[in-house]
C-alpha cells in the first residue's frame, strides 16, 4: 500500500496497514505482496527491560541527491525563460476532453474481446479530473527524484514561470496549458533539461559524506517481519516471539552462547542495519585505494544486558570480515571509552567476537590486530558466568 500523503510519518505506527482475514492460511497474500507484507510482529519485554540510553547515528544520503529542493526552480525559470515563451508555449490550447464509449455491447462475459459499439463522445474533464491528471503529470516528470517534495517543487516552479513571465495567475488554465498536446511535451523536455542542469549544479557539487544524526538509541518498542523470517524459541530475547532469517554461522554460536541458561545474560538484542531504529557508531574507512575515506555507519550485531547490569556490544567475525575490521573495532573502542567517562563507571563493555579451536574470543583493544594462526594477548576468551 502506498501513504495517502506520499511519506513516511515519524510515529511508526502510522506508517503500518493491517489486514484481517478468516484465512487460515495466508499463502496466497505472501505471493502477491513478498517482501512489503509483514505477517509477524514482536514486542519488547517491558517487564525486564531498563532504557539503556546509548548514543547512537544514522548517515542519511544528503536530500539533494533524492529530491529536488528550492534551487530547481530558479534553474527551470532561467531555461523557461529562455526556451518556452511564447510562441513555443500555446496559451490559449484546446480543451482538454475525455473520451468514452458509446453503447458497447458485449457479447459474451468472462471473454476478452473487442467491445463493440457506436461511437465515442467527448466529455470536458472536470477540476477534480484535471488536478488528477495534472498530478500525475508532475509526478511522473519528478523521475529519477522522489516525489515526495520535488512534486512540489515542480509546481510550484510551474505556475512562478507562467505566473511571473507570461502572465496567468489561474493555477486551473495553468494545469490546462501545460497539459494539452500542443503543449505538454515542450514542458516536460524542459524539465528534463532543468533536472540536467540540477544534477550538475546540485548534485555534482554535494559531498560523499552523508548527513550525519544524532540520536539516544533503546531497543525498539516493537518489530515487524515478513515471511522471509522464521520463529525460534529464545528466551532471553528482548523481543518475543523471536524472528531471525538464517543467521551466519558465528551469529549463531554467539547466540547459544546468550541463551545458555548457565550463563549470567539478563537480556539480548540482535541489531538490524541502516535504519535509524538500530544501533550504529560511528567509524572512519581507510583512505583509498583501500577504502573510500569517508565516515560511515557501524551497526553492531548484540547488544546483550547482564544480571550485573553491564551492557555488552558485540560483532561477530570469521576470516576476512576479522581481518578487515580494524577501522570498526577501533572506532568501537573509542566510543566505549567516551561513554564511560561520561557516564562516570564502567557499565558498558564491547568487542570484535570470533570462534577459534572450540573457544569464543573477543577484542577491545584501541588498536585492533588480527592474527588467524595466533590471535595473540589482545583476545581475550568471552564468558558470562
Amino acid at each position: 500500500m502506498r501513504m495517502p500523503e506520499l511519506k513516511h510519518y515519524g510515529n511508526d505506527l502510522l506508517n503500518k496497514g493491517y489486514v484481517f482475514t478468516n484465512l487460515a492460511e495466508i499463502e496466497i497474500a505472501q505471493d502477491m505482496a513478498k517482501d512489503y507484507l509483514t505477517i509477524y510482529e514482536s514486542k519488547r519485554q517491558e517487564k525486564i527491560y531498563k532504557n539503556v540510553d546509548l548514543p547512537s547515528i544514522y548517515l542519511k544520503r544528503q536530500r539533494e541527491r533524492t529530491r529536488l529542493s528550492g534551487e530547481f526552480r530558479k534553474i527551470f525559470i532561467d531555461i523557461a525563460k529562455k526556451e518556452l515563451a511564447t510562441p513555443k508555449i500555446k496559451l490559449k490550447p484546446k480543451e482538454l476532453m475525455n473520451e468514452m464509449m458509446v453503447d458497447g455491447v458485449i457479447r459474451k462475459l468472462d471473454k476478452t474481446q473487442i467491445v463493440e459499439h457506436d461511437g465515442q463522445l467527448s466529455v470536458k474533464i472536470s477540476e477534480v479530473e484535471l488536478q488528477y491528471y495534472f498530478d500525475l503529470f508532475v509526478r511522473e516528470a519528478c523521475s529519477p527524484y522522489a516525489p515526495t517534495r520535488s512534486s512540489e517543487i515542480i509546481k510550484n516552479a510551474l505556475y512562478k514561470f507562467f505566473k511571473d513571465n507570461l502572465k496567468i495567475d489561474d493555477e486551473n488554465k495553468v494545469q490546462i496549458i501545460v497539459l494539452s498536446k500542443e503543449n505538454n511535451q515542450h514542458v516536460m523536455d524542459y524539465l528534463n533539461l532543468a533536472k540536467e542542469e540540477y544534477k550538475t549544479r546540485v548534485v555534482g557539487a554535494l559531498s560523499e559524506q552523508k548527513e550525519l544524526i544524532k540520536s539516544i538509541w533503546n531497543v525498539p518498542e516493537d518489530m515487524s517481519y515478513n515471511s522471509k523470517y522464521n520463529k525460534v524459541d529464545y528466551k532471553k530475547a528482548i523481543l518475543q516471539p523471536f524472528y531471525t532469517k538464517t543467521p551466519s554461522k558465528p551469529e549463531d554460536d554467539f547466540i547459544k552462547i546468550l541463551n545458555d541458561p548457565a550463563n549470567k545474560v539478563k537480556w539480548w538484542y540482535k541489531n538490524g542495519e541502516s535504519e535509524p531504529k538500530f544501533f550504529a557508531v560511528l567509524y572512519s574507512d581507510d583512505p583509498v585505494p583501500k577504502g573510500d575515506g569517508l565516515e560511515h555507519a557501524f551497526y553492531t550485531d548484540f547488544i546483550v544486558m547482564t544480571e550485573d547490569g553491564k551492557i555488552g556490544i558485540f560483532d561477530t567475525k570469521s576470516g576476512r570480515t576479522a581481518e578487515e575490521a580494524g577501522p570498526k573495532a577501533e572506532a568501537l573502542a573509542k566510543y566505549i571509552k567516551k561513554e564511560n567517562q561520561r557516564r562516570g563507571k564502567d557499565t558498558i563493555w564491547s568487542g570484535i567476537v570470533v570462534f577459534k579451536d572450540g573457544s569464543c574470543r573477543y577484542n577491545d583493544s584501541e588498536k585492533y590486530s588480527f592474527d588467524k594462526v595466533n590471535l595473540g594477548k589482545d583476545w581475550k576468551f568471552l564468558t558470562f558466568k
